[in-house]
């Protein structure tokens, strides 16, 4: 049984002991097995951003970030958002919790975040519009998404945020 068997059969045991006990689980399986696998102190967004459902990258980014789950308040807050495209969404998330004090506390060190709205050549990327109401970094993502990996790293290489 390897490390990832082995912490799946954790989380069914304390999930079933937890519903026996008239309780739930306050974390979903697919985040504490992401958990299991992450650095305790440095977050790649890129692998993060792999992450299709909404609700459950904004419990990711949480508890990977902050080290914490989503409060009801913030949960709350974010339910409008979660209609949004995957890409916006996780761009708001990521930068917000990016820019959070509570974030800054934590000495966590973000690599390849492809959300960053730092442009190497001078100012912000994030609000310019290039002829149609999508974002240049939202445009960026949707082309950069559709590379085939080789590219992908190359790009990630050139942009400076890992190989």
């Amino acid at each position: 049984m390897n490390d990832k068997d082995l912490y799946s059969a954790i989380f069914d045991i304390v999930s079933t002991n937890a519903g026996k006990a008239g309780s739930t689980m306050e974390v979903r399986k697919e985040c504490y097995m992401y958990l299991t696998e992450a650095s305790p102190d440095t977050v790649d967004i890129l692998e993060l951003s792999k992450e299709e459902d909404n609700s459950l990258f904004l419990e990711k980014a949480y508890y990977i970030m902050l080290c914490r789950m989503v409060d009801k308040k913030a949960k709350s807050d974010w339910s409008d958002y979660e209609k949004l495209p995957k890409e916006d969404f996780q761009m708001r998330v990521i930068n917000a919790i990016k820019g959070s004090e509570e974030f800054f506390t934590k000495q966590i060190k973000l690599k390849n975040n492809i959300y960053s709205g730092n442009n190497p050549y001078g100012g912000s990327l994030i609000g310019l519009r290039g002829g149609s109401s999508v974002s240049v970094p939202e445009k960026l993502m949707r082309t950069y998404r559709k590379m085939p990996e080789f590219v992908k790293k190359a790009a990630r290489r050139i942009m400076g945020i890992g190989g």
